[in-house]
């Protein structure tokens, strides 16, 4: 007949020991410092990114807008009609002062002056299911242009850190522990 015997308090003594205590913080030392060289690493590559798309918006838009000379929605439809038909990778959209799609690639936007980051809702035609980052601009006649780009290298590089920084915490985890 066996003899049932609690767990010595030998046993979980090791939890209390100091050993336990300075691999515990050697590893949370270790954990936090990893992790927060990821995030802010991972935070200036989604900064740069997003300034690069940016800068190529801009680039585009002002483009556009020296092409036409006068910005208004006149000067504008030979223009954007060529960029539209020619200007692949970009989403662009001209809209009267009573907000009806003049010449465009995207389905109609409620004007907003500024940088804008939008969903597939707002996307081309036909609709696609990618997110667009772009600039507004009211025009003199009170029309209104959209010059954007696809933003789903953003979205895909913010997926891509997350999976890493949940990754590099368990890896932190472990190599800290083993170092502890």
């Amino acid at each position: 007949m066996k003899r049932h015997t609690r767990p010595s308090a030998y046993q979980f003594s090791i939890f209390k020991s100091s050993s336990f205590r300075i691999m515990s913080i050697f590893t949370g030392c270790f954990v936090i410092s990893g992790l927060c060289v990821m995030a802010i690493s991972g935070y200036h590559s989604l900064s740069l990114l997003t300034r690069q798309m940016q800068k190529t918006v801009s680039d585009e838009r002002e483009e556009a807008l020296s092409q036409a000379g006068i910005h208004d929605i006149a000067h504008m439809r030979p223009v954007m009609t060529e960029l539209v038909r020619n200007g692949p990778g970009f989403y662009y959209l001209l809209q009267d002062a009573q907000e009806h799609i003049v010449v465009g690639n995207m389905l109609h936007l409620k004007p907003t002056q500024g940088w804008r980051n939008l969903t597939w809702t707002h996307r081309s035609l036909p609709p696609e299911h990618r997110p667009v980052i772009g600039y507004g601009l009211t025009l003199q006649d009170g029309g209104y242009l959209f010059v954007g780009i696809d933003a789903e290298p953003v979205q895909t590089l913010r997926r891509d850190l997350w999976f890493t920084f949940i990754w590099g915490m368990a890896g932190f985890i472990i190599i800290g522990a083993g170092g502890g």
